[in-house]
């Protein structure tokens, strides 16, 4: 976090351990992943987090408010699956330390590795851009 401002996961996890992880303050995190994911399964693996549960624990350490996470409205059509609008972001509303932005980006449709159009990179880096200097 001395570092960076926002952190971008496709396809991952994070510690077994959440007390593993020792940050110093909270940063902006964007969790994408595939609801079809079979390597990195979507819903978590034997013990290892999954999509929702990596982005709830960014949220704890951040301070979001967990009753505010919600669908925002924004939705992306990503991959070249021929799948409409799979991308339907949900983000913590209320709560998190200022500046501080945790969200997800399921991908319905897609798995482990999707082939991104490029107005994937663009929505990638408009999100990276928007969190920087934010905290």
């Amino acid at each position: 976090p001395e570092r960076f401002s926002a952190v971008v996961s496709i396809a991952g996890s994070g510690f077994v351990d959440p007390g593993a992880c020792k940050a110093t303050k909270a940063v902006s995190v964007l969790q994408i992943h595939g609801l079809k994911d079979d390597v990195m399964p979507y819903d978590g693996d034997e013990g290892i987090p999954g999509a929702i549960g990596i982005t709830a624990r960014w949220g704890k350490r951040a301070g979001c408010d967990p009753t505010s996470w919600q669908a925002t409205g924004l939705t992306f059509e990503h991959a070249d699956d021929g799948v409409q609008a799979e991308t339907a972001e949900r983000s913590f509303g209320k709560g998190c330390a200022s500046g501080v932005n945790v969200s997800l980006w399921p991908m319905k449709g897609n798995d482990h590795y999707p082939e991104f159009r490029p107005v994937f990179t663009d929505n990638l880096l408009a999100w990276a851009l928007s969190q920087q200097g934010q905290h």
